[in-house]
């Protein structure tokens, strides 16, 4: 978490207006001719962003989430023929008090503060007034939480005339006391007008406004009050949805929104790891390139300053936009081979594809096996173990519609470990496999021999016996895993083209993929 006076600088770093001239920076840490420099120098002609203090733009610091609203509100603003000037907040925006018995208490509503002025502001639902036996008006109420010793003085005010200030307008009304909670003592205040003018208080309360020391004020109050709240993620003013680094989805998010409709400059139809529409279109509009030559999206990365830059200025400068579309997914180095139509609706993973609606299983060289003995469909549970999969479900002989049972099969649909009632997740390990039961008597851990028979129940202990027995799993493929829609090797380099969905890929090789209700093995070379 960024300190108050850091934040104040990076907020400064975006909201001031420079005066540098097109193409130049007078930031030491901006070298002429490196890939960002031109960015930066555009961004700052425009009036987006400057450096943070001592000559220094910090093109490697990532960005805050405040400051890629902040960026994105000067864009959106500018983009519809406005200057990008953030508008001061109102003193009194955020502001409450509450008078009842001669006694005001105030301060801001601000979310951060553990005591806002004098008093902690709240709210009283249903669960509060059943509580304490008062009648329940059938919504939710603001309400002053205080310090221990005004409790009292708080059991003689209700129903006492009680007024609220808040953003400067005055409302009527009566005071409540509420029960103690901790070290704090509830009042509630119960306006006149009843459940409209608490929505309206309630409404205003939440998001709370930021305190006037929150460097991020004036921003909140801008996308407030011109609605933008939603549209560029600012929807809350809790500290760590502001001063918390900003990912490239959520930038991207905001940038889409801000830009507005972009000519397309490539056609870029589909990306290797994102569907989103308006990350799409920046893609198209020569905004976004993507980490890699294949355009990968990366939207959980974090976004450095001088990313940010070159991406807005993009947006600002139609010159700069990419031209060339990202480098197709590979489709060479493995092989795809049909199997069956359909698609998995009950688990997939190798040894074997499920597919529970057809009482199948569907196994690496295309058999199509029927559903194991005793499992009713659906499956409870399912679980890759290497070779085997550890198969759950519901034991209907048993009244208990809860009770289960459990066994691991192999990948020809053999129960190598029968099913047991009350048996939990099973595995294999050298030599056998380990096994988990709940009996009555509680929970038991044992060695099973590789025809799934008992060895030896284990002495329970403080520890997870699991941790001396690790599975015996196999090892992806040269280290080839699957991303969500394609697969990639252990460098995070695409190996493959995009699918519905894939497996895991066995030590030889092998694994399913789904292509438009189609079932194939897929094996690398």
């Amino acid at each position: 978490m960024k300190g108050s006076w850091f934040a104040l600088l990076l907020c400064a770093a975006l909201i001031q207006v420079p005066a540098l001239a097109a193409g130049e920076t007078d930031f030491s840490d901006v070298p002429a001719g490196s890939w960002f420099a031109e960015g930066v120098a555009i961004c700052g002609e425009k009036g987006v962003m400057e450096g943070v203090g001592d000559g220094l733009f910090a093109p490697d610091r990532e960005l805050s989430s405040g400051e890629c609203r902040a960026l994105a509100y000067r864009l959106y603003d500018i983009r519809r023929g406005g200057d990008g000037a953030i508008l001061p907040a109102p003193e009194n925006w955020g502001y409450l008090t509450l008078t009842v018995d001669g006694h005001t208490f105030e301060g801001y509503t601000d979310p951060n503060r553990e005591w806002k002025g004098s008093v902690e502001w709240g709210f009283r639902g249903r669960d509060d007034w059943a509580a304490d036996g008062s009648d329940y008006p059938g919504y939710t109420l603001p309400a002053a939480f205080l310090s221990p010793e005004w409790a009292g003085w708080a059991w003689s005010v209700q129903n006492l005339p009680a007024v609220m200030t808040l953003n400067g307008v005055e409302y009527s009304g009566c005071a409540s006391y509420g029960r103690i909670y901790g070290d704090t003592v509830q009042i509630s205040f119960l306006p006149d007008g009843g459940e409209e003018i608490a929505k309206l208080l309630n409404a205003s309360i939440y998001p709370a406004p930021p305190a006037p020391d929150r460097w991020w004020r004036d921003l909140a109050y801008t996308l407030e009050s011109q609605g933008l709240q939603d549209t560029l993620g600012a929807s809350d003013y809790w500290v760590y949805t502001w001063e918390g680094s900003a990912d490239r989805e959520e930038f991207a998010l905001a940038l889409a929104r801000s830009a507005g409709e972009l000519e397309p400059t490539n056609g870029v139809s589909e990306l290797p790891d994102c569907t989103d529409e308006q990350i799409l279109e920046l893609y198209r509009g020569g905004i976004l390139t993507g980490t890699d030559e294949y355009g990968s999206f990366r939207g959980s990365d974090l976004l450095t300053r001088a990313q940010a830059a070159v991406m807005v200025a993009r947006v600002l400068d139609p010159a700069l936009r990419i031209t060339s579309a990202p480098t197709p997914l590979p489709t060479e180095g493995y092989t795809l081979t049909y199997l069956m139509d359909g698609s998995p609706d009950c688990g997939i993973d190798y040894p074997v594809c499920l597919l529970a609606q057809e009482d199948i299983m569907l196994t690496l060289d295309g058999r199509q096996l029927p559903w194991p003995v005793e499992a009713p469909v659906p499956s409870y549970a399912l679980d890759r173990s290497g070779d085997y999969c550890f198969m759950g479900f519901y034991d209907e002989s048993t009244p208990d519609p809860y009770d289960t049972k459990a066994g691991l099969i192999d990948r020809n649909g053999v129960y190598i470990v029968p099913p047991e009632n009350g048996r939990r997740m099973t595995y294999a390990v050298e030599g056998g496999f380990f096994t988990e039961i709940h009996r009555e008597s509680g929970t038991v851990w044992g060695l099973l021999d590789q025809e799934g028979r008992w060895l030896q129940e284990l002495e329970q202990t403080d520890g997870d016996p699991r941790e001396t027995y690790p599975p015996k799993g196999r090892q992806p493929f040269r280290g080839i895993e699957f991303e969500g829609s394609y697969y990639v090797d252990k460098t995070g380099t695409p190996v493959s083209q995009r699918f519905d969905w894939g497996s895991h890929i066995t030590d030889d090789g092998q694994g399913f993929v789904g292509i438009e209700e189609k079932i194939y093995r897929i094996r690398f070379e």
